[in-house]
């Protein structure tokens, strides 16, 4: 009886034992994780706590306001400027191109800098603003971003988006050559002979790419502004020529083109040269 009590008695012990090895290991696991979860919740925070300095000022233009962001961060810092309207709409269109723009280069930065500590190099990102009007209506809002992050090629681009205050509407290139496939087709022989013809952009350009940036596509002519009298077309840095040409542009005069326009953008013509033949033209 003496035997079997102390066999009992020791597996007991053995059990007790083998569960307070049990719970100290979950113990362990559990402050494992919590803390774990608690250094990045506060990394976290701090990246989100990135400071700037945002502005809004009065413009030259009627009911358009500049908002400048700027963040003089050691390792992320930019410089931002971007128009605002009355419009809701506009200014939706407008702060989600801002906030994607500024987000993306952000989070490469947080991978930077998590991966390097503070020997990151810093990176930039600027995005600037011009402002052109056309006629009475029209307002053409040009952003120029230009991207820095450590490791990659500087990326130049624009965004472009062309306002309409009366109707508080974007237009867009489709509804500028009045939807017609056929204008399409004319206006984009026509780009793309001029960009060939063009002698600062002699032995630069990339043939094919011209070809296919200058295909009859509505898509390829979205970036465009209203200048004035002429309508002024950009092509992203690298998308047609060399990069060193930074960002090719080709204004062309709205008469030239007034054959081709939707009816609110034709003026009267008398003998001016147009973009289609005088036998077509007249």
């Amino acid at each position: 009886m003496k035997n079997n009590h102390r066999k009992k008695r020791g597996l007991w012990i053995d059990l007790s034992l083998l569960g307070s090895i049990l719970g100290l290991g979950i113990v362990i696991v559990f402050l494992t994780i919590f803390n774990t979860d608690f250094k990045f919740q506060k990394t976290e925070a701090s990246d989100e706590g990135l400071n700037s300095d945002l502005k809004e000022e009065d413009s030259a233009f009627p009911g358009v306001k500049i908002a400048t962001d700027i963040s003089n961060d050691g390792i992320m810092p930019f410089a931002i400027q971007y128009p605002l309207t009355n419009s809701e709409a506009f200014n939706e269109a407008i702060l989600q191109y801002i906030e994607t723009s500024k987000n993306s280069y952000i989070n490469t930065m947080r991978i930077q800098k998590n991966v390097h500590g503070k020997d990151s190099i810093p990176g930039e990102l600027n995005i600037s603003l011009n402002t052109y009007q056309y006629g009475n209506d029209y307002y053409s809002f040009v952003l120029t971003n230009n991207t820095s992050v450590p490791g990659k090629i500087t990326e130049t681009t624009v965004e472009t988006f062309v306002f309409n205050q009366n109707t508080n509407t974007l237009l867009n290139f489709r509804a500028l050559l009045n939807e017609d496939i056929k204008n399409l087709n004319t206006f984009a022989n026509y780009v793309r002979s001029e960009l060939k013809k063009d002698k600062e952009l002699a032995g630069l350009l990339i043939d094919e790419a011209v070809d296919l940036a200058t295909a009859p596509k509505w898509i390829n002519f979205q970036q465009f502004s209203l200048t004035d009298d002429s309508i002024e077309l950009y092509f992203n840095q690298g998308k047609i020529a060399d990069r060193a040409v930074g960002i090719p542009t080709l204004a062309i005069s709205m008469s030239f083109i007034n054959p081709l326009l939707a009816t609110d953008f034709q003026i009267e013509m008398e003998s001016a040269e147009t973009i289609l033949p005088d036998t077509v033209a007249n």
